[in-house]
């Protein structure tokens, strides 16, 4: 999944033009939700994977365990949305990278609710589109945390220069 990611920004810099962040945006919410699929995650409560909240301590805290079971569930929306301004040289296109991952986990979630509003009265409510509602909230506050953790990661880059068009003044 990370491929296709990988792979983008490396065309563009071997072709030294630049990526348009839109496309970037579709690719990287395609392959990260792709990736939550592909290591068996579902959107379900009884999918998740709680042997994670074991791993690695002979004893048992539950703080540390729900940490680890958020990391394994969510944690490749926290490390892509944190990875995704590399992928861009400018940091107008960082900027506007964010802003549109962020609008696309905006309008997922709203049209998330939006169906659970309309299946208000299906038998399966309950048991399909809450869980996926809520997972759907759940992956947009992961991705708001590190979209919070990436505006602070950019005021701090613009007094050393990290991206080509702060160098160049």
């Amino acid at each position: 999944a990370p491929v296709l990611i990988l792979g983008t920004y490396f065309a563009s810099n071997i072709c030294k033009s630049e990526v348009n962040w839109k496309y970037l945006v579709v690719t990287w919410s395609i392959c990260i939700r792709g990736y939550f699929y592909f290591t068996n995650h579902h959107n379900q409560f009884n999918k998740l994977h709680y042997n994670s909240a074991f791993v690695g301590f002979d004893e048992f805290s539950s703080i540390r365990g729900g940490i680890l079971l958020f990391l394994n569930t969510f944690g490749i929306e926290i490390i892509g949305m944190l990875f995704s301004p590399f992928l861009v040289s400018k940091l107008e296109e960082a900027k506007k990278l964010t802003l549109g991952i962020l609008l696309q986990a905006s309008l997922r979630i709203s049209l998330s609710a939006l169906n659970c509003f309309i299946q208000r009265h299906h038998l399966m409510l309950w048991a399909v589109f809450a869980p996926k509602f809520l997972f759907d909230l759940l992956f947009h506050f992961a991705i708001l945390g590190s979209s919070i953790l990436f505006w602070i990661y950019i005021n701090a880059s613009k007094s050393n220069g990290f991206y080509q068009n702060e160098r160049n003044k």
